[in-house]
């Protein structure tokens, strides 16, 4: 499968001399440490992941044009990269905000009331996993509509490398 990353250009050379490419815990902001240290664990049991942190990719290729891709002024590639499916796991993009705010993830207006009432059986952490779940969540009342899918990895060969698009960031 083809998946696209957004990187910067240093990323991206530092890649090219090490032959691969691989994510740190450094660039990630603090209060989204409990979210991608539970990305981690997710990645792990569903992919047999190597516990590093996640490289983000994209089903769609980005529009370059897009402000929010890389700080303004930062010179970026897009990276068209091909991997077996066994190598990744899909999610929902808008969902996982749930988890970055560390709440729960409702699929309806009723059911969130429900959970704030404590009158729900599941765990805000258990209602986390819902993000891939992606039939779920695109019936759901919340969630239904155009949907983004955000891909994660542990690790990309450069190898995996098909394509590379230079960039400055808006």
């Amino acid at each position: 499968m083809k998946y696209y990353t957004i990187q910067s250009k240093e990323a991206y050379e530092q890649a090219m001399n090490k032959g691969t490419m691989s994510a740190s815990k450094e660039y990630v902001w603090e209060e989204f440490l409990v979210a991608y240290d539970w990305m981690i664990q997710q990645m792990n049991n569903r992919i047999g992941h190597n516990g590093t942190y996640p490289i983000w990719l994209w089903t769609e290729k980005r529009d370059l044009h897009d402000e929010a891709l890389l700080p303004s002024g930062t010179a970026g590639v897009q990276i068209e990269v091909e991997m077996p499916t066994q190598q990744v796991l899909l999610s929902d993009f808008e969902a996982w905000h749930m988890v970055l705010m560390n709440d729960f993830l409702a699929l309806s207006g009723e059911e969130d009331e429900l959970f704030s009432a404590g009158k729900l059986n599941i765990t805000k952490e258990a209602s986390w996993e819902r993000v891939f779940d992606l039939q779920l969540l695109n019936g759901s009342d919340y969630w239904a509509g155009e949907q983004v899918i955000q891909v994660t990895t542990g690790e990309i060969n450069v190898s995996q490398f098909k394509k590379v698009e230079h960039f400055i960031a808006k």
